[in-house]
């Protein structure tokens, strides 16, 4: 049963690759903000990427929950006692592995909107390329993540910290340069 979302995982991998060695041949892009869909290409594929980061992350969710699933019922039928269902070890909250793979996600999803916004706000009033740059280093602060996640405190912030301030970044300077223009 763990095969399934390990193959989700490879594939979201791989398109997170692919992704990424798009971006990496693609030309480059005109200074200053998007004007054109095609100043818009990089910033297209930073959200291509974390949106297969996003699935790699669900994927590695389900493939955690099944993994203990499996070791439970192992150890269940050994002891003679009932088997838990998968809703049990899904919602439960038994599991150190289970937890840090639905923090994992649980975290990256509210990250993922202010992350987007001020990505596509910092093309559109700043940089597109600048946007690129800082969508990558976002990807790459929070795909560490779930690692850091398990370690003990302060080690979560080796995470965290990088990214918010790549959203920080973006925000800021594209509501400020949002504020400078005349209305």
């Amino acid at each position: 049963m763990k095969a399934l979302p390990f193959s989700g995982v490879y594939s979201a991998s791989a398109a997170l690759f692919a992704t990424a060695v798009l971006a990496w041949r693609a030309g480059p892009v005109p200074p200053g903000p998007a004007t054109t869909r095609a100043a818009f290409v990089p910033v297209a594929l930073v959200t291509g990427a974390a949106v297969a980061l996003l699935y790699i992350f669900l994927f590695n969710q389900s493939a955690t929950t099944f993994g203990q699933l499996a070791e439970l019922r192992r150890e269940a039928k050994a002891g003679g006692k009932r088997a838990p269902r998968l809703a049990e070890v899904k919602y439960g909250g038994g599991s150190g592995a289970v937890l840090a793979a639905d923090r994992l996600v649980g975290n990256y999803l509210e990250q993922l909107v202010p992350f987007l916004l001020s990505l596509f706000g910092h093309a559109l009033f700043v940089s597109a390329s600048r946007a690129a740059a800082f969508g990558w280093a976002w990807i790459f602060f929070r795909s560490y993540y779930g690692l850091v996640f398990r370690r003990p405190f302060p080690a979560l912030l080796a995470s965290t910290i990088p990214a918010y301030c790549c959203v920080w970044w973006m925000a800021g300077t594209a509501i400020h340069a949002a504020a400078a223009l005349e209305m």
